[in-house]
């Protein structure tokens, strides 16, 4: 199924963008009561995810932690979420957290709980980074980008599989623990979210899989991974919660 359709075509208030959250692991941790499909993707990774999703004009808001969705977008690019949304609030111009290296979950849900307490609600999009990392859970494996160090990251995935190198199932324990940091943090805050909720992902994730072309395993997501990885990078959750 596809996820651009139920974005433009089905009925939500609030739609939470989990960053690289894979169906099949959403599928194991999630605790909420609701109702989950497996829907395909249109893209693998969050800015062409966006720019090919989102190609009108909504009267939506749309917060985000991820830096390349908000006024200021780093790195800059042509398709800017201004053009496209009634307003934009960049949660990761002010909550973002040096040594955590990201935005915590826990930032983003206090950031929406204190804005609609203050103004009126609206259908809106929260985009949180987790389950991408660093991988602030427990296990984790920290990376202390700041906001000024992010835009050289760009070619993330090959920098884990060339410099980092971590254990398959060790990739596979800290993302989990990512995953289940920001799925507590929803549960805490998402009493203070708009009507219906619905949990999806821009895009999915490699976690080391093996690759018999490339010799080595795949991290992460980009462009050019092989075919076959598309299973894991573009089938994402799509979740109607029960409220």
């Amino acid at each position: 199924m596809s996820q651009i359709d139920l974005i433009h075509n089905s009925e939500w208030d609030t739609m939470i963008v989990l960053d690289a959250c894979r169906h099949d692991f959403f599928k194991k941790c999630n605790t909420f009561k609701g109702k989950l499909m497996n829907v395909q993707s249109i893209a693998p990774h969050t800015y062409s995810w966006a720019t090919n999703t989102f190609t009108g004009k909504y009267p939506w808001l749309y917060f985000s932690a991820h830096m390349w969705i908000g006024d200021k977008i780093r790195p800059k690019k042509p398709w800017n979420a201004v053009q496209h949304f009634k307003k934009v609030l960049p949660i990761w111009e002010t909550e973002w957290n040096d040594d955590l290296g990201t935005v915590h979950p826990n930032a983003v849900g206090k950031y929406v709980r204190k804005y609609f307490e203050e103004n009126p609600e609206e259908k809106c999009i929260i985009h949180y980074v987790q389950p991408h990392g660093p991988w602030i859970g427990k296990p984790g494996m920290k990376m202390h980008w700041t906001k000024e160090l992010h835009d050289q990251y760009g070619v993330m995935a090959d920098y884990m599989a060339q410099v980092k190198k971590p254990p398959h199932n060790f990739m596979k324990k800290i993302y989990k623990a990512n995953l289940n940091l920001v799925l507590r943090s929803i549960k805490k805050y998402v009493k203070y979210f708009p009507g219906q909720v619905v949990i999806t992902a821009d895009h999915g994730e490699m976690l080391g899989e093996w690759d018999k072309t490339y010799r080595m395993g795949l991290y992460l997501h980009k462009e050019n991974f092989p075919k076959w990885a598309d299973t894991l990078i573009k089938q994402v959750p799509w979740f109607i919660m029960d409220r």
